[in-house]
């Protein structure tokens, strides 16, 4: 069958991931994937399709200066799957990229290649294209997945309790707690999925997401890292319309990730210094916190560190839960609880 080209369509994600993992590797998912098609104006995809199937892809990016009249376009990746090479394929794409770009004013064309990509060279010299005496400088800019802080909390009675700043270079723990089916059976709610386990991208996702808004802290006991926990700026429409739009209302959220460190207190000690920091480092006026029903250890650590029940939710079925619990706290009862061990400075 004689080779097709066209420009991507966002039915087009599944080919494009499998296709991108063959020649970059892990680099992208396909939700990225998908997002980029619909939304990147500067960069155009076109596919080469023998029959029903996509068999190779050419990425192109426009350029615009103000330095220059003209436009051009940088094609950043060509790839065609082993099987389909020296049909056409890859001169096929170029020609088409060249000839839709040539419409929008592009008059010059780049690329860059390897400097021992032999084969590569030659396949670019008989499209036409000619080596430069640029040289290229790259240098690459790390940034962070996890939003990061200063804020350090120390506490813990039998134990060294240290709270640190949740980082990226704590992923890799991040990555293997929340890929444990046990774990997330306690800290995830909301699906009767008894074998959840989440992908690293899913992770970055939830971190990177939920750090934009909230203190993140990894928790060390006695200096070995056992979990994670975070002090969030409340992010449930339905739980800010119970207050008034001046209140400052937080959630903890906690995961102890070491099932060693299971049914020994700590998750409470964790809470209480969490609390501490909460209405007397941020001046919190509420702490409204989550559970459900089949979680008793969860609902017997609010209540220790003073929430009380505000609110019994039924929840869709089918879940591991019947029930959401909303369990409050609010400053004036953190007040009233520590009675003479109030520390009025802090305050």
């Amino acid at each position: 069958m004689p080779v097709q080209i066209r420009v991507a369509q966002i039915a087009d994600v599944d080919a494009l991931f499998e296709l991108n993992e063959l020649f970059n590797g892990v680099g992208s998912s396909k939700e990225y994937i998908k997002s980029s098609l619909s939304e990147n104006e500067q960069e155009t995809v076109f596919v080469a399709t023998v029959g029903d199937s996509i068999v190779g892809f050419c990425c192109v990016q426009l350029f615009k200066s103000m330095c220059y009249s003209v436009y051009y376009a940088e094609i950043t990746e060509l790839f065609v799957k082993e099987e389909y090479r020296k049909q056409g394929a890859g001169a096929a794409l170029m020609h088409f990229a060249e000839e839709y770009y040539k419409e929008q004013n592009v008059r010059a064309f780049q690329l860059f290649t390897g400097k021992y990509n032999t084969n590569a060279q030659t396949f670019y010299a008989k499209m036409g294209y000619t080596p430069t005496d640029e040289i290229m400088y790259r240098k690459r800019v790390h940034i962070p997945i996890i939003s990061s802080h200063n804020v350090t909390l120390y506490g813990g009675n039998e134990h060294n309790i240290i709270l640190k700043p949740l980082s990226d270079e704590h992923l890799p723990l991040l990555y293997k707690w929340n890929a444990d089916p046990e774990v997330l059976y306690w800290t995830e709610g909301g699906t009767d999925n008894l074998n959840l386990s989440y992908t690293p991208d899913t992770v970055q996702q939830i971190y990177g997401g939920v750090s934009k808004n909230a203190f993140c802290f990894l928790i060390e006991v006695d200096n070995k890292p056992i979990g994670e926990c975070w002090l969030q700026k409340m992010n449930l429409p339905n739980v800010l319309a119970m207050y008034d739009s001046t209140t400052d209302v937080r959630r903890i959220d906690m995961c102890i990730g070491e099932k060693d460190y299971w049914n020994k207190g700590l998750g409470t000690e964790v809470i209480r210094m969490l609390i501490d920091f909460a209405f007397y480092d941020e001046h919190v006026d509420v702490l409204h916190c989550f559970c459900e029903d089949y979680n008793k250890r969860s609902q017997r650590m609010w209540q220790k560190n003073g929430f009380t029940l505000a609110l019994s939710e039924d929840l869709p079925q089918p879940q591991k839960g019947k029930y959401q619990y909303h369990y409050t706290l609010t400053r004036q009862q953190f007040i009233e609880s520590k009675r003479g061990n109030i520390n009025y400075h802090r305050l």
